[in-house]
Protein backbone atom coordinates (compact mmCIF):
# COMPACT_ATOMS: atom_id res chain seq x y z
CA UNK A 1 0.00 0.00 0.00
CA UNK A 2 2.82 2.72 1.17
CA UNK A 3 4.41 1.88 -2.24
CA UNK A 4 1.23 2.49 -4.06
CA UNK A 5 0.60 5.47 -2.45
CA UNK A 6 4.34 6.69 -2.88
CA UNK A 7 4.10 5.95 -6.53
CA UNK A 8 0.97 8.24 -6.79
CA UNK A 9 2.39 10.97 -4.87
CA UNK A 10 0.00 10.84 -1.83
CA UNK A 11 3.00 10.94 0.34
CA UNK A 12 0.79 11.42 3.85
CA UNK A 13 -1.05 8.49 2.83
CA UNK A 14 2.12 6.44 1.98
CA UNK A 15 3.80 8.10 5.16
CA UNK A 16 0.45 6.54 6.82
CA UNK A 17 0.70 3.67 5.74
CA UNK A 18 4.40 2.57 6.50
CA UNK A 19 3.64 4.14 10.13
CA UNK A 20 1.09 1.48 10.45
CA UNK A 21 3.53 -1.65 9.23
CA UNK A 22 6.28 -0.12 11.20
CA UNK A 23 4.06 -0.31 14.26
CA UNK A 24 2.92 -3.28 13.27
CA UNK A 25 6.21 -5.05 12.89
CA UNK A 26 9.38 -2.93 13.50
CA UNK A 27 11.68 -5.72 12.71
CA UNK A 28 9.45 -7.17 10.42
CA UNK A 29 10.83 -8.74 6.80
CA UNK A 30 10.37 -6.03 4.86
CA UNK A 31 10.87 -2.96 7.15
CA UNK A 32 13.63 -1.85 5.76
CA UNK A 33 11.97 -0.88 2.66
CA UNK A 34 8.99 0.35 4.27
CA UNK A 35 11.85 2.45 6.32
CA UNK A 36 13.21 3.92 2.32
CA UNK A 37 9.63 4.61 1.04
CA UNK A 38 8.98 6.77 4.34
CA UNK A 39 12.12 8.33 3.36
CA UNK A 40 11.34 8.92 -0.41
CA UNK A 41 8.00 10.19 1.14
CA UNK A 42 9.46 12.53 3.68
CA UNK A 43 11.81 13.97 0.78
CA UNK A 44 8.92 14.20 -1.68
CA UNK A 45 7.61 16.53 0.69
CA UNK A 46 11.21 18.52 1.19
CA UNK A 47 11.08 17.14 5.04
CA UNK A 48 14.49 16.34 4.32
CA UNK A 49 15.58 15.99 8.35
CA UNK A 50 12.95 13.36 8.83
CA UNK A 51 13.66 11.75 5.26
CA UNK A 52 17.73 11.51 6.36
CA UNK A 53 16.81 10.43 9.57
CA UNK A 54 14.70 7.24 7.79
CA UNK A 55 17.27 6.24 5.89
CA UNK A 56 20.08 6.28 8.44
CA UNK A 57 17.66 4.16 10.59
CA UNK A 58 17.94 1.41 7.73
CA UNK A 59 21.70 1.44 8.32
CA UNK A 60 21.82 1.36 12.27
CA UNK A 61 18.76 -1.12 12.72
CA UNK A 62 19.35 -3.61 9.66
CA UNK A 63 23.46 -4.16 8.88
CA UNK A 64 22.74 -6.56 6.95
CA UNK A 65 20.13 -5.26 4.68
CA UNK A 66 20.63 -5.51 0.80
CA UNK A 67 19.62 -1.78 1.25
CA UNK A 68 22.60 -0.33 3.19
CA UNK A 69 23.87 1.64 0.02
CA UNK A 70 21.24 2.97 -1.35
CA UNK A 71 20.17 4.20 2.09
CA UNK A 72 23.51 5.80 2.43
CA UNK A 73 23.23 7.44 -0.72
CA UNK A 74 19.60 8.62 -0.31
CA UNK A 75 21.11 10.00 3.12
CA UNK A 76 23.90 11.78 1.65
CA UNK A 77 21.55 12.83 -1.73
CA UNK A 78 18.73 14.62 0.90
CA UNK A 79 21.46 15.90 2.69
CA UNK A 80 22.53 17.72 -0.50
CA UNK A 81 19.08 18.72 -1.31
CA UNK A 82 18.62 20.17 2.46
CA UNK A 83 21.38 22.77 1.55
CA UNK A 84 24.12 21.29 3.26
CA UNK A 85 26.67 20.21 0.18
CA UNK A 86 29.87 19.70 2.47
CA UNK A 87 28.11 17.41 4.39
CA UNK A 88 26.61 15.75 1.63
CA UNK A 89 30.15 15.07 0.22
CA UNK A 90 31.76 13.33 3.41
CA UNK A 91 28.12 11.16 3.20
CA UNK A 92 29.05 10.43 -0.90
CA UNK A 93 32.47 9.52 -0.07
CA UNK A 94 31.71 7.17 2.80
CA UNK A 95 29.24 5.32 0.42
CA UNK A 96 32.32 4.98 -2.09
CA UNK A 97 34.43 3.78 0.32
CA UNK A 98 32.16 0.97 2.40
CA UNK A 99 30.26 0.09 -1.22
CA UNK A 100 33.04 0.91 -3.80
CA UNK A 101 31.52 -2.05 -5.69
CA UNK A 102 27.98 -0.82 -5.35
CA UNK A 103 25.31 -0.29 -8.39
CA UNK A 104 25.02 3.25 -6.34
CA UNK A 105 28.67 4.35 -6.61
CA UNK A 106 28.24 6.19 -9.85
CA UNK A 107 25.72 8.11 -8.19
CA UNK A 108 27.73 9.06 -5.25
CA UNK A 109 30.38 10.02 -7.64
CA UNK A 110 27.93 12.60 -9.52
CA UNK A 111 26.82 13.79 -6.28
CA UNK A 112 29.95 14.58 -5.08
CA UNK A 113 30.42 17.05 -8.08
CA UNK A 114 27.27 18.22 -8.19
CA UNK A 115 28.02 19.16 -4.46
CA UNK A 116 31.68 20.67 -5.23
CA UNK A 117 29.67 22.37 -7.76
CA UNK A 118 27.15 24.34 -5.35
CA UNK A 119 30.15 25.39 -3.69
CA UNK A 120 31.84 27.29 -6.34
CA UNK A 121 34.85 24.52 -6.50
CA UNK A 122 34.11 24.16 -9.72
CA UNK A 123 38.05 22.56 -10.30
CA UNK A 124 37.16 19.87 -7.34
CA UNK A 125 33.80 18.98 -9.53
CA UNK A 126 35.68 18.65 -12.85
CA UNK A 127 38.02 16.05 -11.78
CA UNK A 128 35.20 14.31 -9.82
CA UNK A 129 32.64 14.13 -12.95
CA UNK A 130 35.56 12.87 -15.06
CA UNK A 131 36.47 10.43 -12.80
CA UNK A 132 32.80 9.23 -13.28
CA UNK A 133 33.03 9.64 -16.93
CA UNK A 134 36.40 7.76 -16.88
CA UNK A 135 35.00 4.80 -14.46
CA UNK A 136 31.68 4.13 -15.90
CA UNK A 137 31.82 5.84 -19.55
CA UNK A 138 28.27 3.62 -20.88
CA UNK A 139 26.41 4.47 -17.31
CA UNK A 140 22.72 5.92 -17.88
CA UNK A 141 24.63 8.90 -15.62
CA UNK A 142 27.12 9.77 -18.56
CA UNK A 143 25.34 12.62 -20.16
CA UNK A 144 24.36 13.87 -17.24
CA UNK A 145 27.67 14.00 -16.13
CA UNK A 146 29.27 15.22 -19.30
CA UNK A 147 26.64 18.20 -19.06
CA UNK A 148 27.66 18.84 -15.69
CA UNK A 149 31.26 18.70 -16.55
CA UNK A 150 30.72 21.00 -19.21
CA UNK A 151 28.74 23.60 -16.96
CA UNK A 152 31.84 23.41 -14.60
CA UNK A 153 34.58 23.71 -17.38
CA UNK A 154 32.50 26.71 -18.28
CA UNK A 155 33.00 28.64 -14.97
CA UNK A 156 36.78 26.99 -15.41
CA UNK A 157 37.45 29.26 -18.98
CA UNK A 158 37.78 26.16 -20.43
CA UNK A 159 35.68 27.02 -23.12
CA UNK A 160 36.87 24.91 -25.63
CA UNK A 161 36.68 21.48 -23.54
CA UNK A 162 32.86 22.14 -22.16
CA UNK A 163 31.68 23.36 -25.63
CA UNK A 164 33.29 19.62 -26.67
CA UNK A 165 31.03 17.89 -23.65
CA UNK A 166 28.18 20.57 -24.28
CA UNK A 167 28.35 19.11 -28.24
CA UNK A 168 28.59 15.39 -26.98
CA UNK A 169 25.41 16.31 -24.35
CA UNK A 170 23.69 17.79 -27.68
CA UNK A 171 24.50 14.38 -29.91
CA UNK A 172 23.29 12.33 -27.42
CA UNK A 173 19.83 13.15 -27.73
CA UNK A 174 18.64 14.36 -24.40
CA UNK A 175 15.24 15.83 -23.15
CA UNK A 176 13.99 18.79 -24.43
CA UNK A 177 15.24 20.80 -20.88
CA UNK A 178 18.86 19.35 -21.17
CA UNK A 179 19.17 20.17 -24.89
CA UNK A 180 18.36 23.85 -24.15
CA UNK A 181 20.77 24.00 -20.90
CA UNK A 182 23.72 22.33 -23.17
CA UNK A 183 22.90 24.81 -25.81
CA UNK A 184 22.78 27.63 -23.18
CA UNK A 185 26.63 26.30 -22.30
CA UNK A 186 27.51 25.90 -26.12
CA UNK A 187 26.75 29.53 -27.05
CA UNK A 188 28.57 30.56 -23.98
CA UNK A 189 31.92 28.98 -24.80
CA UNK A 190 31.39 29.99 -28.72
CA UNK A 191 31.33 33.48 -27.64
CA UNK A 192 33.81 33.54 -25.23
CA UNK A 193 36.47 31.48 -28.14
CA UNK A 194 35.69 34.56 -30.23
CA UNK A 195 32.98 32.91 -32.24
CA UNK A 196 30.33 35.70 -31.59
CA UNK A 197 28.64 34.45 -35.18
CA UNK A 198 28.50 30.35 -34.18
CA UNK A 199 27.42 31.53 -30.70
CA UNK A 200 24.54 33.71 -32.31
CA UNK A 201 23.03 30.70 -34.36
CA UNK A 202 23.08 28.64 -30.95
CA UNK A 203 20.81 31.03 -29.51
CA UNK A 204 18.63 31.76 -32.06
CA UNK A 205 18.25 27.83 -32.29
CA UNK A 206 17.40 27.65 -28.89
CA UNK A 207 14.88 30.38 -28.74
CA UNK A 208 13.15 29.01 -31.53
CA UNK A 209 12.72 25.50 -30.01
CA UNK A 210 12.42 26.43 -26.65
CA UNK A 211 10.24 29.12 -26.25
CA UNK A 212 9.64 28.57 -22.43
CA UNK A 213 13.47 28.07 -21.41
CA UNK A 214 14.24 28.45 -18.38
CA UNK A 215 16.95 31.40 -18.62
CA UNK A 216 15.71 32.84 -21.39
CA UNK A 217 16.67 36.13 -20.22
CA UNK A 218 20.25 35.05 -20.06
CA UNK A 219 19.82 33.86 -23.30
CA UNK A 220 18.57 37.21 -24.89
CA UNK A 221 21.27 39.07 -23.20
CA UNK A 222 24.21 36.70 -24.53
CA UNK A 223 22.52 36.64 -28.08
CA UNK A 224 21.95 41.01 -27.67
CA UNK A 225 25.67 40.85 -27.09
CA UNK A 226 27.08 38.51 -29.86
CA UNK A 227 24.95 40.68 -32.43
CA UNK A 228 26.45 43.37 -31.02
CA UNK A 229 30.41 42.15 -31.07
CA UNK A 230 29.34 41.22 -35.12
CA UNK A 231 28.07 45.25 -34.88
CA UNK A 232 24.48 43.97 -35.99
CA UNK A 233 23.21 46.84 -33.56
CA UNK A 234 20.02 46.82 -35.00
CA UNK A 235 19.59 43.33 -34.19
CA UNK A 236 21.16 43.72 -31.42
CA UNK A 237 18.28 46.58 -30.30
CA UNK A 238 15.97 44.71 -30.86
CA UNK A 239 17.03 41.71 -28.56
CA UNK A 240 17.26 43.97 -25.63
CA UNK A 241 14.30 45.67 -26.36
CA UNK A 242 12.63 42.18 -26.30
CA UNK A 243 14.76 41.39 -22.91
CA UNK A 244 13.80 44.62 -21.78
CA UNK A 245 9.83 44.34 -22.43
CA UNK A 246 9.99 40.45 -21.06
CA UNK A 247 12.36 40.57 -18.08
CA UNK A 248 12.73 44.63 -17.14
CA UNK A 249 12.59 43.62 -13.14
CA UNK A 250 15.60 41.24 -13.90
CA UNK A 251 19.53 41.99 -13.58
CA UNK A 252 19.40 41.45 -16.98
CA UNK A 253 16.35 43.45 -17.99
CA UNK A 254 17.99 46.06 -16.16
CA UNK A 255 20.96 46.18 -17.67
CA UNK A 256 19.37 45.59 -21.24
CA UNK A 257 17.77 48.89 -20.65
CA UNK A 258 20.82 50.59 -20.13
CA UNK A 259 22.26 49.55 -23.41
CA UNK A 260 19.04 50.63 -25.02
CA UNK A 261 19.86 53.88 -23.06
CA UNK A 262 23.64 53.94 -24.59
CA UNK A 263 21.74 53.79 -28.11
CA UNK A 264 19.38 56.72 -28.00
CA UNK A 265 22.78 58.49 -26.13
CA UNK A 266 24.88 57.66 -29.17
CA UNK A 267 22.03 59.09 -31.45
CA UNK A 268 21.98 61.82 -29.44
CA UNK A 269 18.04 61.24 -28.72
CA UNK A 270 17.98 62.10 -24.90
CA UNK A 271 15.04 62.31 -23.49
CA UNK A 272 14.87 58.60 -24.54
CA UNK A 273 18.35 57.68 -23.40
CA UNK A 274 17.22 59.17 -20.01
CA UNK A 275 13.82 57.09 -19.68
CA UNK A 276 15.89 53.66 -20.30
CA UNK A 277 18.49 54.80 -18.02
CA UNK A 278 15.98 55.54 -15.05
CA UNK A 279 13.72 52.23 -16.31
CA UNK A 280 17.38 50.34 -15.48
CA UNK A 281 17.57 52.06 -12.24
CA UNK A 282 14.45 50.95 -11.04
CA UNK A 283 15.84 47.67 -11.67
CA UNK A 284 19.27 47.84 -10.62
CA UNK A 285 21.05 45.24 -8.10
CA UNK A 286 23.81 48.05 -7.51
CA UNK A 287 27.09 47.04 -7.58
CA UNK A 288 28.94 48.57 -11.09
CA UNK A 289 26.09 48.24 -12.94
CA UNK A 290 23.61 50.60 -10.77
CA UNK A 291 27.14 52.76 -10.76
CA UNK A 292 27.01 53.27 -14.47
CA UNK A 293 23.12 53.34 -14.37
CA UNK A 294 23.17 56.55 -12.50
CA UNK A 295 26.72 57.83 -14.43
CA UNK A 296 24.84 57.49 -17.59
CA UNK A 297 21.67 58.84 -16.39
CA UNK A 298 23.32 62.25 -15.14
CA UNK A 299 25.06 62.24 -18.38
CA UNK A 300 22.07 62.02 -20.18
CA UNK A 301 20.26 64.95 -18.13
CA UNK A 302 23.11 66.80 -18.60
CA UNK A 303 23.32 66.55 -21.81
CA UNK A 304 19.53 67.50 -22.01
CA UNK A 305 20.37 70.92 -20.12
CA UNK A 306 18.83 69.64 -17.14
CA UNK A 307 21.53 70.32 -14.60
CA UNK A 308 19.51 69.87 -11.77
CA UNK A 309 18.50 66.91 -12.69
CA UNK A 310 21.80 65.86 -13.70
CA UNK A 311 23.27 67.06 -10.47
CA UNK A 312 20.70 64.55 -8.92
CA UNK A 313 22.33 61.88 -10.73
CA UNK A 314 25.37 61.96 -9.69
CA UNK A 315 24.85 62.55 -6.33
CA UNK A 316 22.52 59.30 -6.51
CA UNK A 317 25.86 58.02 -8.38
CA UNK A 318 28.61 58.97 -5.53
CA UNK A 319 26.12 57.89 -2.31
CA UNK A 320 25.63 54.17 -4.03
CA UNK A 321 29.28 53.83 -4.88
CA UNK A 322 31.09 56.71 -3.65
CA UNK A 323 34.63 54.94 -4.13
CA UNK A 324 34.05 52.73 -7.56
CA UNK A 325 35.37 53.25 -10.84
CA UNK A 326 33.27 56.10 -11.73
CA UNK A 327 33.98 57.99 -8.29
CA UNK A 328 36.07 60.48 -9.31
CA UNK A 329 34.30 61.01 -13.04
CA UNK A 330 30.91 61.51 -10.75
CA UNK A 331 32.15 64.02 -8.54
CA UNK A 332 33.48 65.75 -11.61
CA UNK A 333 30.22 66.03 -13.59
CA UNK A 334 28.50 66.43 -10.33
CA UNK A 335 30.64 69.67 -10.03
CA UNK A 336 29.80 70.33 -13.41
CA UNK A 337 25.98 70.07 -13.17
CA UNK A 338 26.61 72.84 -10.40
CA UNK A 339 28.52 75.12 -12.18
CA UNK A 340 26.19 75.41 -15.28
CA UNK A 341 23.32 76.31 -12.54
CA UNK A 342 26.12 78.59 -11.30
CA UNK A 343 26.73 77.19 -7.98
CA UNK A 344 30.01 77.58 -7.79
CA UNK A 345 30.01 77.19 -3.79
CA UNK A 346 28.57 73.80 -4.44
CA UNK A 347 30.78 73.39 -7.66
CA UNK A 348 34.24 73.76 -5.76
CA UNK A 349 34.49 70.84 -3.37
CA UNK A 350 33.13 68.60 -5.57
CA UNK A 351 35.80 69.64 -8.40
CA UNK A 352 38.39 68.80 -5.17
CA UNK A 353 36.89 65.77 -4.56
CA UNK A 354 37.42 64.33 -8.20
CA UNK A 355 40.76 66.12 -8.41
CA UNK A 356 41.74 64.01 -5.31
CA UNK A 357 40.56 60.89 -6.82
CA UNK A 358 42.74 61.23 -9.62
CA UNK A 359 40.75 61.54 -12.88
CA UNK A 360 41.48 59.20 -15.67
CA UNK A 361 40.65 61.51 -18.68
CA UNK A 362 43.16 64.31 -19.42
CA UNK A 363 40.84 66.69 -20.35
CA UNK A 364 38.29 65.97 -17.21
CA UNK A 365 41.48 66.73 -15.50
CA UNK A 366 41.94 69.94 -17.37
CA UNK A 367 38.68 71.41 -16.96
CA UNK A 368 38.54 70.34 -13.25
CA UNK A 369 41.31 71.99 -12.13
CA UNK A 370 40.24 75.59 -14.43
CA UNK A 371 36.62 75.10 -13.01
CA UNK A 372 37.90 74.80 -9.70
CA UNK A 373 39.81 78.04 -10.02
CA UNK A 374 36.80 79.57 -11.10
CA UNK A 375 34.72 78.58 -8.22
CA UNK A 376 37.54 79.58 -6.03
CA UNK A 377 37.46 82.71 -7.86
CA UNK A 378 33.50 83.21 -7.86
CA UNK A 379 34.05 82.89 -3.75
CA UNK A 380 36.79 85.34 -3.85
CA UNK A 381 38.88 82.51 -2.35
CA UNK A 382 41.98 84.38 -4.61
CA UNK A 383 45.06 82.46 -3.43
CA UNK A 384 43.25 79.22 -3.72
CA UNK A 385 42.24 80.01 -7.40
CA UNK A 386 45.53 80.85 -8.02
CA UNK A 387 47.10 77.48 -6.34
CA UNK A 388 44.68 75.30 -8.29
CA UNK A 389 44.55 77.20 -11.77
CA UNK A 390 48.87 76.70 -11.57
CA UNK A 391 48.76 73.11 -11.38
CA UNK A 392 46.75 73.26 -14.76
CA UNK A 393 49.74 75.63 -15.96
CA UNK A 394 52.01 74.08 -15.11
CA UNK A 395 51.09 70.42 -15.76
CA UNK A 396 49.12 71.31 -18.98
CA UNK A 397 51.44 73.15 -20.98
CA UNK A 398 50.00 72.23 -24.37
CA UNK A 399 46.36 72.65 -23.41
CA UNK A 400 43.63 74.23 -25.30
CA UNK A 401 42.18 76.04 -21.88
CA UNK A 402 45.93 76.99 -20.89
CA UNK A 403 44.92 80.84 -21.86
CA UNK A 404 41.77 80.35 -20.25
CA UNK A 405 43.61 78.99 -16.70
CA UNK A 406 46.22 81.85 -17.16
CA UNK A 407 43.30 84.73 -17.65
CA UNK A 408 42.08 83.12 -14.63
CA UNK A 409 44.91 83.97 -13.05
CA UNK A 410 45.71 87.00 -13.87
CA UNK A 411 42.31 87.91 -12.93
CA UNK A 412 42.71 87.01 -9.16
CA UNK A 413 45.74 88.68 -8.74
CA UNK A 414 44.07 91.95 -9.84
CA UNK A 415 41.86 92.10 -7.38
CA UNK A 416 44.30 90.84 -4.49
CA UNK A 417 45.79 93.84 -6.31
CA UNK A 418 43.00 96.13 -5.73
CA UNK A 419 42.47 94.61 -1.94
CA UNK A 420 46.19 95.63 -1.15
CA UNK A 421 45.67 99.23 -2.38
CA UNK A 422 42.65 99.65 -0.51
CA UNK A 423 44.73 98.54 2.89
CA UNK A 424 47.28 100.98 1.71
CA UNK A 425 49.93 99.03 0.74
CA UNK A 426 50.71 100.45 -2.88
CA UNK A 427 53.99 98.40 -2.84
CA UNK A 428 52.30 94.95 -2.25
CA UNK A 429 49.54 96.17 -4.95
CA UNK A 430 52.19 97.40 -7.46
CA UNK A 431 54.15 93.77 -7.52
CA UNK A 432 50.33 92.06 -7.99
CA UNK A 433 49.56 93.98 -10.81
CA UNK A 434 52.56 93.57 -12.56
CA UNK A 435 51.96 89.87 -11.92
CA UNK A 436 48.21 90.29 -12.87
CA UNK A 437 49.66 91.94 -16.60
CA UNK A 438 52.17 89.24 -17.25
CA UNK A 439 49.38 87.09 -17.11
CA UNK A 440 46.72 88.75 -19.50
CA UNK A 441 49.80 89.46 -21.72
CA UNK A 442 50.84 85.53 -21.60
CA UNK A 443 46.82 84.49 -22.20
CA UNK A 444 46.59 86.99 -24.72
CA UNK A 445 50.07 85.98 -26.67
CA UNK A 446 48.60 82.50 -26.91
CA UNK A 447 44.95 82.60 -28.59
CA UNK A 448 43.37 84.72 -30.62
CA UNK A 449 40.19 83.48 -29.17
CA UNK A 450 37.77 86.20 -26.69
CA UNK A 451 39.95 84.86 -24.07
CA UNK A 452 42.87 86.83 -25.63
CA UNK A 453 40.76 89.53 -26.62
CA UNK A 454 39.32 90.06 -22.98
CA UNK A 455 43.26 89.25 -21.53
CA UNK A 456 44.36 92.30 -23.81
CA UNK A 457 41.28 94.49 -21.96
CA UNK A 458 42.02 93.59 -19.01
CA UNK A 459 45.98 94.78 -19.46
CA UNK A 460 44.39 98.24 -20.76
CA UNK A 461 42.24 98.77 -17.47
CA UNK A 462 45.22 97.90 -15.41
CA UNK A 463 46.91 100.43 -17.34
CA UNK A 464 44.52 102.54 -17.48
CA UNK A 465 43.67 102.53 -13.52
CA UNK A 466 47.56 103.11 -13.18
CA UNK A 467 47.29 106.11 -15.19
CA UNK A 468 49.78 104.85 -17.75
CA UNK A 469 47.38 105.89 -20.45
CA UNK A 470 50.28 105.22 -23.58
CA UNK A 471 50.38 101.52 -22.74
CA UNK A 472 46.77 101.66 -21.99
CA UNK A 473 46.35 102.90 -25.24
CA UNK A 474 48.45 99.90 -26.86
CA UNK A 475 46.36 97.26 -25.53
CA UNK A 476 43.09 98.87 -25.72
CA UNK A 477 43.79 99.30 -29.69
CA UNK A 478 44.86 95.81 -30.39
CA UNK A 479 41.76 94.55 -29.50
CA UNK A 480 39.76 97.36 -31.25
CA UNK A 481 41.24 97.10 -34.24
CA UNK A 482 42.51 93.28 -33.99
CA UNK A 483 40.99 90.39 -33.96
CA UNK A 484 39.29 90.91 -37.75
CA UNK A 485 38.67 86.95 -38.10
CA UNK A 486 37.87 86.00 -34.35
CA UNK A 487 34.61 84.55 -33.51
CA UNK A 488 31.21 87.03 -33.07
CA UNK A 489 31.99 86.87 -29.08
CA UNK A 490 34.60 89.03 -29.32
CA UNK A 491 32.37 92.06 -30.41
CA UNK A 492 31.88 92.68 -26.81
CA UNK A 493 35.58 93.03 -25.88
CA UNK A 494 35.90 95.39 -28.86
CA UNK A 495 33.31 97.54 -28.35
CA UNK A 496 34.26 97.90 -24.66
CA UNK A 497 37.88 98.57 -25.98
CA UNK A 498 36.79 101.24 -28.61
CA UNK A 499 35.27 102.94 -25.97
CA UNK A 500 37.96 102.87 -23.61
CA UNK A 501 40.12 104.31 -26.11
CA UNK A 502 37.79 107.31 -26.06
CA UNK A 503 38.04 107.65 -22.57
CA UNK A 504 41.98 107.15 -22.62
CA UNK A 505 42.28 109.96 -25.08
CA UNK A 506 39.72 112.00 -23.10
CA UNK A 507 41.95 111.42 -20.12
CA UNK A 508 45.15 112.36 -22.50
CA UNK A 509 43.31 115.92 -23.49
CA UNK A 510 43.42 114.72 -27.04
CA UNK A 511 39.83 115.29 -27.68
CA UNK A 512 39.52 114.75 -31.62
CA UNK A 513 41.06 111.56 -30.71
CA UNK A 514 38.57 111.15 -28.15
CA UNK A 515 35.53 112.18 -30.91
CA UNK A 516 36.49 109.47 -33.10
CA UNK A 517 36.76 106.41 -31.36
CA UNK A 518 33.30 107.40 -29.24
CA UNK A 519 31.75 108.05 -32.82
CA UNK A 520 33.48 104.65 -34.03
CA UNK A 521 31.91 102.90 -30.85
CA UNK A 522 28.75 104.04 -31.77
CA UNK A 523 29.20 102.92 -35.54
CA UNK A 524 30.46 99.38 -35.20
CA UNK A 525 28.34 98.41 -32.06
CA UNK A 526 25.18 100.02 -32.17
CA UNK A 527 23.35 98.04 -29.93
CA UNK A 528 25.83 97.48 -27.21
CA UNK A 529 25.65 99.17 -24.04
CA UNK A 530 29.15 101.03 -24.65
CA UNK A 531 27.54 102.62 -27.72
CA UNK A 532 25.01 104.21 -25.46
CA UNK A 533 27.70 105.32 -23.04
CA UNK A 534 29.58 106.49 -26.05
CA UNK A 535 26.37 108.94 -27.43
CA UNK A 536 26.92 110.84 -23.82
CA UNK A 537 30.24 111.34 -24.12
CA UNK A 538 30.23 112.38 -27.26
CA UNK A 539 27.60 114.91 -26.85
CA UNK A 540 29.95 115.95 -23.79
CA UNK A 541 32.90 116.97 -25.84
CA UNK A 542 30.71 118.36 -28.67
CA UNK A 543 29.35 120.46 -25.90
CA UNK A 544 32.74 121.34 -24.74
CA UNK A 545 32.46 119.96 -21.18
Amino acid sequence: IATSQNKLQAYDKALAACEASLTAAPQGRNADRVLLIAAESQAATKNFGQAIAAAQRIVEKFPQSPLLAEAAYRAANYTARSGKPQDAIAMYQQVLSQNADSPFAPYALHGIGLAESEQKDYAGAEKTLTSLLDKYPQHQLATDARFDRAAARQFLGRYEDAAQDAAAVLAANPSAERKSAARHILGLCQDRLKQPAEAVKTYQALLKDDANYVDTAGVLYELGWSLRTLKQDDEARKVFARLAAEFGETTFGAEAHYLLGEYHFADKTYDKAIAEYEAAAKNSPGGSLGEKIAYRLGWALYRGEQYDKAQAAFERQLKLAADGPLAAEGAFMLGESYFHQDKFAEALPAYNQALAKKLESKDFEVLALLHAGQCASQGKRWPEAIATLERLVTGYADSYYLPEALYEQGWAKRNLADEAEAKGDAAAAAKLYDEAIAKFDAAGRKTTREVGARSRFMMGEIYFLRKNFREAQRNYLKVAEGYDKAPPEVDRWKAKAAFSLGQVYTAMKAADEAKKWFQTTIERYPMSEEAKLAKERLSKLTAGG
